[in-house]
């Protein structure tokens, strides 16, 4: 039983710095301090005891010891301190926030059972890149950085907003740096990659399953980045929900979608891609509205001639300066509002609308 009381004016502090202990109760009122920098105890801590520069470490037999952070630690989560990212999420318990203490070089699953929040703390996880053998063949690394299966918020706490998700390819094929294919919310932090244009990888694929099971993302904030080639994938099954954040392609699609896609806030600048590839999938649809920011073009089109099933982008808000307008094989754009920089064509205005140029030269 360790407890320390304030008593007339005085701050009675209980300190441990080493020892073993099996303690049952903690308990300080009235700014009374317990402070703990080391020893070995059988349950864990109360994280707010822990002193500065020091940390809860578990070992092989079920007991914590607490002692100076080691600089080589990665992740954090429950007062618990590991020397992997991976480590510290498979030990993370509902609702728990595992925050990156530094840079690491690894690809991590989150389990299917998992309801976590991942901090980035400022710092990056690099899932890697292709490599070459002996030969100078290309050895692909087909792993993405952060493969969830479970529920996750993944945001950046640091001030200085310098937390990333990555992969380093730099002008290859390369991999996803994020497969989600259970529920994943970005709240903040930067995912980025640089594939090749040809043959690279999406940045962020979300379903593309074979269960048929509906992966759900959410851009909540954020940059999504990737300028050669896709950035958010939105495969078979998939849904995604854009509220905030910057999604950027240069040259291919900012936004590529197969099944369900809801843009009501964020930036998005490049190509929106809608499309649908197979009869025995739903017809594909993205809606843009609300405050949502578009530049870029706008591409609606099935995926050949004898696909039946009939790709939609529908229209109702937002803020788009689109430089192209395209839809092949009887697709449909369907614009019954939002603000223009320059005019719709007359074809895609929903029945029932019309245009207005206004004051400020806009439509």
């Amino acid at each position: 039983y360790a407890r320390a009381y304030l008593s007339n004016g005085i701050v009675p502090t209980v300190e441990i710095t080493g020892g073993t202990y099996n303690i049952k109760t903690w308990k300080s009122v009235n700014n009374g301090v317990i402070s703990v920098s080391g020893g070995t105890f059988e349950s864990i801590v109360p994280e707010k005891y822990i002193a500065d520069g020091s940390g809860i470490i578990k070992d092989s037999n079920g007991k914590y010891s607490v002692e100076k952070i080691d600089e080589t630690k990665v992740a954090y989560v429950g007062g618990t301190y590991y020397s992997t990212l991976q480590e510290a999420v498979n030990n993370a318990n509902e609702n728990e926030t595992v925050k990156l203490l530094q840079d690491t070089q690894e690809n991590i699953t989150i389990p299917s059972d998992k309801n976590i929040v991942l901090d980035l703390n400022g710092k990056v996880i690099d899932g890697g890149t292709d490599t070459k053998d002996e030969n100078g063949k290309v050895v692909e690394n087909n792993k993405a950085t952060i493969l969830n299966n479970g529920t996750v918020t993944i945001k950046d706490s640091s001030a200085e907003q310098t937390g990333t998700i990555k992969r380093s390819d730099e002008n290859i094929g390369g991999y996803y740096v994020i497969d989600n294919q259970g529920t994943m919310t970005i709240e903040s932090g930067k995912v980025y990659n640089n594939t090749a244009n040809s043959n690279g990888s999406s940045l962020i694929r979300n379903g593309g399953n074979s269960s048929k099971t509906a992966n759900k993302l959410i851009i909540a904030g954020g940059t999504i980045e990737q300028d050669n080639f896709i950035a958010i994938k939105n495969d078979d099954y998939g849904v995604l929900e854009i509220t905030g954040g910057t999604i950027v392609s240069e040259k291919e699609s900012a936004v590529q979608n197969w099944a369900k896609a809801d843009i009501t806030g964020g930036t998005v600048n490049g190509l929106i891609l809608t499309s649908t590839w197979s009869n025995n999938l739903e017809e594909s649809v993205t809606t843009i509205g609300d405050k949502a920011v578009v530049n870029g073009r706008i591409s609606v089109t099935k995926y050949r001639s004898t696909v039946t099933k009939v790709p939609s982008t529908v229209i109702t808000g937002g803020t788009l300066n689109i430089t192209e307008w395209k839809t092949l094989y009887d697709s449909v754009i369907s614009v019954s509002g939002g603000t223009f920089e320059s005019i719709v064509p007359e074809k895609y205005i929903a029945d029932g609308s019309g245009i207005i140029k206004d004051s400020n030269g806009k439509y």
